[in-house]
């Protein structure tokens, strides 16, 4: 019985060696998987990949990492994860408009996700000012163009809209923005840049 009880205790032991030693061999691979990961959000100019793919990839890896040897790497990621989060809720976002053709102006409304504006907002936005605007991830943008000549009704009946959808629509609202029904393009800059404020993993 003293044998059998060795025995078991001497199974029970090289178990718990092979068990650590995966656990060490998993680690190791994780942190290789965390240098890899991170030079490609560090180089990357995706949000798509930055706030959704290298999450749900960091989640992955964080829960492989050995907490004992491999502490720097899951506060990198703990850091990463709390900041991608944030993009999730809504925040403010600073723009300028750089420039809007034949002293034209726009009206800016965001929106959850198919829902229509109701330009309540009267406000007109103009060439050269900066703006705020309050997103997270998921919300539609609606931009409506009015011409110089063109009767003002606060966005209602514009010369000319567009509809920014998509889960990172305040991406597609940075930069050039073409107006296809009066062939006329404005030019939207967000301070700091959008891609400033993107999440790196250090």
């Amino acid at each position: 019985n003293a044998e059998k009880q060795l025995g078991d205790a001497l199974n029970g032991i090289a178990r718990f060696k092979k068990t650590v030693v995966a656990k060490k061999v998993d680690s190791k691979k994780a942190v290789e998987e965390f240098e890899s990961l991170k030079d490609r959000i560090n180089n990357s100019t995706e949000p798509a990949f930055i706030l959704g793919k290298a999450v749900s990839d960091l989640k992955k890896i964080r829960k492989k990492l050995d907490s004992s040897t491999d502490s720097e790497q899951i506060a990198s990621i703990d850091k990463y994860l709390n900041e991608a989060k944030k993009w999730s809720k809504k925040r403010r976002y600073v723009y300028k408009i750089e420039s809007i053709p034949d002293m034209g102006h726009i009206h800016v409304e965001v929106t959850a996700d198919g829902e229509s504006p109701n330009w309540s907002l009267e406000t007109q936005f103009l060439e050269g000012d900066e703006y705020a605007l309050e997103w997270k991830i998921g919300d539609d943008i609606h931009i409506a163009f009015d011409e110089l000549k063109h009767k003002c009704q606060w966005g209602k009946l514009p010369s000319d809209k567009t509809v920014f959808k998509g889960k990172y629509s305040v991406f597609d609202m940075d930069g050039s923005i073409l107006f296809n029904n009066i062939g006329k393009t404005i030019i939207i800059s967000f301070k700091p840049a959008l891609m400033d404020q993107l999440p790196k993993l250090e």
